[in-house]
């Protein structure tokens, strides 16, 4: 099997595939678990003012550590958000703080 990765997300999947077939067992994606994570993956490249739906198309098919071994996407997080325009990383995690107390 030849896989192919591009760009430098891509070189960062490739390492973690690596790692997966050597141990049995996926990396964390970030330096962090829960929200901080959720955080720290919204921080490479989600641009604001933008909509839930905007966030969704952009941001949602990204991973998040939800904790040491589970990786869920971004959307499900991004889901639970009211509907308005959310204007900077902080206000996203504000809101979604409130939502999962």
């Amino acid at each position: 099997m030849v896989l192919c990765f591009h760009f430098v997300r891509m070189y960062k999947d490739a390492a973690r595939l690596k790692i997966y077939k050597e141990t049995g067992k996926f990396p964390m994606v970030t330096r962090s678990i829960g929200l901080p994570s959720f955080e720290e993956v919204l921080m490479e490249d989600a641009r604001f003012p933008s909509t839930k739906q905007e966030l969704i198309s952009s941001q949602g098919w990204k991973l998040f550590d939800l904790n040491r071994d589970k990786r869920i996407h971004v959307r499900e997080y991004l889901e639970m958000l009211p509907e308005r325009t959310y204007q900077n990383i902080n206000d996203v995690v504000a809101t979604l703080s409130s939502i999962l107390r």
